[in-house]
């Protein structure tokens, strides 16, 4: 807006709401609808900012041929121009060049109003621009979804192929490791390995957030088989697997370098264990061979004896 229209606006509360509705189209990309919002504090703190008087009362709507130029001359001011529905493109090249968004739609309808501001758009209605933002969303997500989908190679759906029809597959790969020894560690190997040889880890993940990929596991944690066949699109839910599986692949792994940890603490255990009995059996046994030692020694040492005094003895009674 140039200066003289804010200098040539008449009255105190003209000027401030000049300076409020900059303040906002700025910071929220929309004017201020109802005056009452403003408080008395916030006003005089603009006053003192634009060395004007105070005021001791709220601002009160105008008229609205002026409230519209008002607004229009601050929009030409800022550079603003009005939301284009039929002809916009920023907001779905906002979600294409943004995928990692696909896992939240609050967090995407907070960063698609901040760039729209940065490109110096006028906003509509918050519920009305998030209608067309969903709307948007949910198109760009069924795109990524179809996108990563046509990624999965002929080895991969074999395997997902091989999920889908037998029954026993699904929850013996949801099946946890429980009591950590040999047999059920074994048993979990042979299902890692198989997931390592389908190399998921080559898909396209950067369209995927990684907490979407984990929502979308953990969806597939709830549902039985029965349910995932029955799923539609077929695109989405192959998708859904794969995450499934990548994920399982990613924390399986990680079980079970805690649960070698602990199989290898407890082996220690017991080896320690087992070497301290027959430590103590072997001492125990040489204190016993030491002791009947001793006992023979003793009584060698006192037969020694009683010969050496009975010779003195029959001596004594020779010499008499």
């Amino acid at each position: 807006m140039r200066q003289h229209n804010l200098r040539r606006s008449r009255g105190i509360e003209n000027r401030l709401k000049y300076g409020v509705q900059i303040c906002c189209l700025r910071r929220t990309g929309r004017f201020i609808e109802e005056w009452s919002e403003i408080s008395v504090i916030v006003l005089n703190h603009l006053s003192k900012q634009l060395c004007m008087e105070l005021i001791h009362h709220l601002l009160i709507r105008g008229n609205k041929n002026s409230e519209s130029k008002m607004k229009q001359d601050i929009k030409e001011f800022l550079g603003f121009r009005e939301f284009d529905y039929e002809k916009d493109t920023l907001v779905s090249d906002f979600l294409e060049r943004n995928p990692l968004l696909i896992s939240n739609k609050s967090e995407i309808a907070e960063e698609v109003e901040n760039y729209l501001i940065k490109a110096k758009v006028h906003l509509p209605s918050k519920s009305r621009l998030m209608r067309y933002v969903y709307s948007q969303y949910s198109k760009t997500q069924i795109e990524i979804l179809e996108t990563f989908a046509e990624s999965i190679n002929d080895v991969q759906f074999r395997y997902l192929n091989r999920v889908y029809a037998d029954n026993a597959f699904l929850p013996e790969i949801k099946k946890p490791i429980g009591e950590v020894n040999i047999k059920n560690i074994s048993e979990k190997l042979e299902i890692i390995e198989g997931l390592l040889e389908l190399k998921l880890e080559d898909l396209p993940w950067e369209l995927i957030h990684p907490s979407y990929s984990e929502k979308l596991s953990q969806l597939v944690n709830k549902y039985d088989i029965s349910s995932l066949r029955r799923m539609k699109p077929t695109a989405k839910r192959d998708v859904m697997v794969v995450c499934y599986l990548y994920e399982s692949t990613k924390n399986t792994m990680d079980l079970m370098v805690n649960s070698y940890d602990k199989l290898m603490s407890e082996i220690e255990r017991r080896v320690n264990r087992d070497y301290e009995i027959e430590l103590k059996r072997l001492r125990n046994k040489a204190r016993e061979s030491s002791r009947r030692a001793l006992v023979s020694l003793k009584m060698l040492r006192d037969h020694e004896r009683r010969g050496y005094y009975t010779r003195r003895v029959l001596q004594r009674v020779n010499s008499e």
